[in-house]
């Protein structure tokens, strides 16, 4: 590079330094500061040192540039594994429901740490060589060779593109690798039947007649009148019930956290902290369930810890829901007939299997679509519910609308009949 004779300027010119060699040679020396290095914490710089000051002023102006821009001005060698960690721990853990960041950890564990064989482990890539390919690759190979539902699919890239955008957010990538990746779309009413399965009113009848010979006879007729989450129910305590006023207020859910055991959390919206009036049948049932925890409580002594729960077990600890599925709602819908059975096995093997036709959830469906169809107010249901909101619950029971729609017909009908 051609050297000029001569160069007017300072010894020091901001980030850039002019040199003076013993054989009266100049440079300029740039030394510019790039921010702290994500890996070790360290002021970090670029040195360099060019032959002209256009030169020296230039590279500034560039790098300049880029820091404004939000570019990392030097790549990082982590990992996308080792960023998801850091990532989880720094900054999800404070914001996230315990349940909710149960579910991240084992998403990324699941397919990004440890995939199973065969699928791309794109966790081992350095976090700022990651491109759209590698994330497009690997939901396609979740879904073809795993067999993962779209749904599955969608979770998992909604956490990889909030921690990427929150790279991008702090400096550590100029963009977002996932910006034109496309997940699996999911049909509206993909899994809906299956969610969202009511009993009719006779079946309704059958269930709790059934219930009547398992020992937590009150929980399935609360949660079938009440329409209450199943967590909610067995999170609730004996101070949230005014059974004089025929009153319950959900102010807590009990959760499930692996093997870290259970906890009790705060509701996620303000319509879910709610009050719900009981009927004085299931007023009646609370009262009698409750003196018979109290004589269990005194036959155990200590043996009891006493979490204050309306529904606990034989020692006073929470329950739970699995265990409620397999032990005791199997159990009532069997006896009710609602499910199926099936043979399965051939000769000496061959033995009939029951298919429950509902689960726990069913219940609180069963509540909503009952008062929907007897033409109960959609808000009033939603109060219940506690959903966020009354479009929501329209949302969610709009198989009901067309009968209810055929009703306001046929009552408008009888009001002012046929036009005659």
């Amino acid at each position: 590079m051609a050297r000029p004779a001569k160069q007017q300027t300072t010894k020091q010119n901001g980030p850039i330094k002019r040199i003076e060699l013993a054989d009266g040679v100049v440079r300029y020396r740039l030394r510019y500061y790039l921010g702290v290095d994500p890996d070790s914490g360290k002021r970090q710089f670029h040195n360099e040192t060019f032959d002209t000051l256009t030169e020296a002023r230039d590279k500034a102006a560039a790098l300049r540039g880029s820091k404004a821009g939000g570019a990392p001005l030097k790549p990082s060698k982590e990992t996308f594994s080792a960023y998801l960690k850091r990532w989880i721990d720094d900054v999800k853990s404070g914001e996230l429901r315990a349940r909710t960041l149960h579910d991240y950890k084992g998403y990324l564990q699941r397919y990004i740490y440890t995939p199973p064989k065969g699928v791309p482990v794109i966790g081992r890539i350095r976090l700022n060589k990651l491109t759209p390919h590698h994330f497009q690759g690997l939901y396609g190979h979740l879904r073809r060779e795993q067999e993962l539902s779209p749904r599955t699919v969608r979770y998992l890239h909604t956490i990889l593109r909030q921690s990427l955008s929150h790279a991008v957010l702090v400096g550590q990538l100029s963009r977002n690798p996932t910006d034109g990746v496309k997940p699996p779309r999911q049909k509206t009413d993909e899994g809906r039947e299956r969610k969202f399965r009511a009993m009719t009113e006779k079946q309704a009848l059958a269930f709790q007649k059934a219930a009547k010979q398992d020992r937590f006879y009150p929980l399935w007729v609360l949660l079938l009148h009440t329409g209450m989450r199943p967590a909610e129910a067995l999170g609730l305590k004996w101070e949230d019930l005014d059974l004089d006023e025929r009153r319950i207020r959900v102010q807590r859910s009990l959760t499930r956290i692996g093997v870290e055991g259970w906890r009790l959390v705060e509701p996620k919206t303000s319509r879910a902290r709610r009050t719900i009036t009981l009927p004085p049948f299931v007023v009646d049932l609370l009262r009698a369930w409750g003196t018979q925890q109290k004589r269990e409580r005194l036959e155990l002594g200590e043996e009891y810890v006493n979490h204050g729960f309306v529904f606990a077990g034989s020692f006073g600890q929470p329950l739970d829901q699995p265990n409620l599925y397999s032990r005791n709602l199997r159990s009532i819908l069997e006896r009710a007939g609602l499910g199926t059975w099936e043979t399965v096995g051939e000769g000496d093997e061959e033995e009939r299997l029951f298919r429950p036709g509902f689960d726990m959830y069913s219940l609180r469906h069963t509540h909503a679509t009952l008062l929907l169809l007897a033409g109960e107010n959609v808000k009033v249901v939603s109060e219940r519910l506690g959903h966020a909101s009354v479009t929501l619950t329209m949302d969610v029971y709009s198989h009901v609308l067309p009968t209810m729609q055929e009703a306001a017909a046929e009552k408008m009908q009888a009001m002012l009949g046929g036009g005659k």
